[in-house]
């Protein structure tokens, strides 16, 4: 997806040095120029993903109209280049003013993609807030800007919204780092592909399992359309869990693991499990579950992610929280009639 970019600079050989700054990028200049009189004519015209204007263009008359943008267009991303020696004098304009920040000359490449980045996530983070479904998608992945040969590592999501998604992975990264993702959603159809920073990083075991909170900073708005589509759907068929009046046997083996332990399963529903385990479970591992719901059931084998795991009984006892449960067609609908089993009489409700 191209982010596109209304340039407004009176002095041509900085607009040629911005230019050169993006080249090769997912950022295009939409229009170019020192007109910033029309401000808001040329937003409307061009509807940019991000304005960078010049704070020689602005001045006092500038800013002004920089206000009359943003009374416009509140969703605006105003990014204001400055030179170094004016950038302490327009800190107080530009918190007032609404910009998402200032970008320094001479132009860096490194620092125009960084602050063009931030500029272009600014209001992620509340998309993100806004809606948010537990899930177990699969997402491949490679650090952006490495070419077609670069490697491509796996992930498992935790969680996606329209801002972003959780995902963890046997390998590591740092915060700030960007991501080209392709995100698996259930319905068959090509995957979704974004772009996204890394904004949280969480270690779950040392030098092992790693989660990461990453930040969508480019998404076509046909993928963006498939997220909302897939988050509305997996909301409106959201299940509760139940208490089961008797335990289920859970037989429980971490998918990079040897070691296979039994357990009881006291809730239960299609999106989570609740396990009582002798012995404790790291938050984030990947579970291999085998369901067995008595002589007139079948086994279900199912695979989930340990959200967490809590003492009941203090180094004898721990509840395991078990969420993004998968499960093959035929084992949903065994499933499913044991969840229905529980809903119906064979349970007392939460």
């Amino acid at each position: 997806m191209v982010t596109s970019i209304l340039l407004i600079e009176p002095i041509t050989s900085e607009r040629l040095a911005f230019g050169k700054a993006i080249s090769h990028t997912a950022y295009s200049i939409c229009y170019e120029g020192s007109d910033e009189e029309n401000l808001v004519q040329l937003f409307d015209e061009y509807h940019p993903d991000v304005v960078v204007m010049s704070a020689v263009s602005t001045g006092r008359a500038g800013m002004s109209l920089l206000s009359e943008l943003k009374r416009a267009h509140p969703e605006a991303k105003v990014l204001l280049t400055v030179y170094s020696t004016e950038g302490d004098h327009l800190e107080d304009a530009v918190e007032e003013s609404g910009i998402v920040g200032t970008l320094r000359k001479p132009f860096n490449r490194k620092k125009v993609l960084e602050k063009l980045t931030q500029a272009r996530a600014s209001d992620a983070g509340a998309r993100r807030r806004a809606a948010r479904i537990e899930t177990r998608l699969l997402c491949h992945y490679k650090a952006s800007g490495e070419g077609f040969f670069a490697a491509r590592h796996m992930a498992v999501c935790d969680d996606i919204s329209p801002g972003g998604i959780l995902f963890h992975t046997s390998f590591a990264h740092t915060e700030g780092d960007i991501l080209d993702l392709e995100i698996e959603l259930p319905d068959g159809n090509r995957p979704v592909k974004a772009r996204g920073v890394v904004r949280r990083v969480e270690e779950l075991m040392p030098n092992r399992a790693y989660r990461f909170g990453i930040e969508f900073q480019q998404i076509a708005s046909k993928d963006l359309d498939k997220v909302n589509a897939y988050l509305a759907k997996a909301g409106s068929t959201k299940q509760k869990t139940f208490d089961l009046v008797k335990a289920v046997t859970v037989v429980a083996r971490e998918s990079h693991g040897q070691f296979v332990r039994k357990a009881s399963a006291r809730r239960i529903g299609l999106n989570a499990l609740f396990l009582i385990s002798e012995v404790p479970y790291p938050s984030g591992a990947d579970l291999l579950l085998t369901v067995d719901a008595g002589p007139d059931r079948p086994l279900m084998s199912l695979r989930g992610t340990v959200r967490a795991c809590r003492d009941v009984t203090p180094g004898k006892q721990y509840e395991v929280e078990v969420s993004g449960v998968e499960m093959e067609k035929p084992i949903a609908e065994q499933f499913q009639g044991l969840i229905g089993g529980a809903s119906s009489g064979d349970a007392a409700a939460p």
